[in-house]
């Protein structure tokens, strides 16, 4: 059994008692901010340990990652929950008609700009900055072939609140529109009280698109099985694209905040400055 305490959390971690085959945590709010968590996002903390971190192939960088991401503070580390509950939660994205799933990222996968080196740790903090990873797949539509799927290296500033992509040397057409989208919405978020982390992501997993998206498989209107026509779908993404400052220029919109056969990224300049 091992205890230990982060900024506003006291946690617990041991081998199941009935089989001592696996791992689980217990989380629990240190008692001068009991009134600042829910138990929802106890729960969702705790599941996301048993699921992601403490599951086969056991990797201790992956358990550092997750050490790690508990020892944000405390803003942050609330809107890293409510990206766990996107993930842990997939129901959520198709209630919020997202465009994009998202994964967190533990350990830095293959596919990740090489800032840091496969298998490591997938956070690092230099300062007031921390570098996180998430992984995104295009849904809610039919491509010929797989999904497109993205690694995003991502920092967050606790001095500016400001969240964006990590530069690079000659980014793809797709990492470059990511990046600027990423600038716009946070260039406004940042300067709301709130932490900029999860408002800045949720934008964009419900407006951005690719530059060039794949031919979308045709489909047949059927009102018994709920499916959608590609001019429904246009007129769908259209409505959801007024509604982002992106669009308009007017702030985040009304409302809570809100895999494989990845792109290649290529090589960084380092985190921004």
């Amino acid at each position: 059994m091992v205890h230990f305490k982060v900024e506003t959390l006291q946690c617990r971690v041991g081998l199941n008692p009935q089989h001592l085959q696996s791992l689980h945590i217990k989380v629990q709010p240190l008692q001068e901010h009991k009134d600042q968590w829910s138990l929802e996002e106890l729960q969702i903390i705790e599941k996301f340990f048993d699921t992601r971190a403490a599951t086969p192939p056991y990797k201790p960088n992956t358990l550092s990652g997750f050490g790690k991401l508990l020892n944000v503070p405390f803003n942050v580390l609330k809107d890293i929950v409510q990206l766990m509950k996107l993930e842990l939660v997939p129901s959520l994205v198709q209630q919020q008609q997202l465009k994009w799933s998202v994964q967190w990222c533990l350990r830095i996968p293959p596919s990740a700009t090489p800032i840091v080196p496969t298998g490591m740790a997938a956070m690092i903090v230099c300062r007031t900055k921390t570098l996180f990873f998430l992984q995104i797949t295009r849904i809610g539509i039919q491509y010929q072939g797989e999904a497109p799927s993205m690694v995003l290296p991502l920092v967050y500033d606790v001095s500016s609140n400001n969240t964006q992509l990590a530069e690079k040397r000659d980014p793809s057409p797709a990492f470059a529109t990511a990046s600027m989208h990423l600038k716009r919405f946070s260039d406004y978020a940042s300067t709301q009280p709130e932490c900029s982390l999860f408002p800045t992501v949720r934008d964009l997993l419900a407006n951005f698109s690719l530059p060039s998206e794949p031919p979308i498989l045709s489909q047949v209107t059927s009102s018994a099985a709920g499916q959608v026509t590609p001019a429904q779908q246009q007129i769908q993404n259209t409505a959801m694209q007024l509604h982002s400052p992106m669009a308009s220029g007017q702030g985040p919109p009304q409302g809570p905040y809100g895999v494989q056969g990845m792109l290649p990224m290529g090589m960084m300049n380092g985190l921004p400055q």
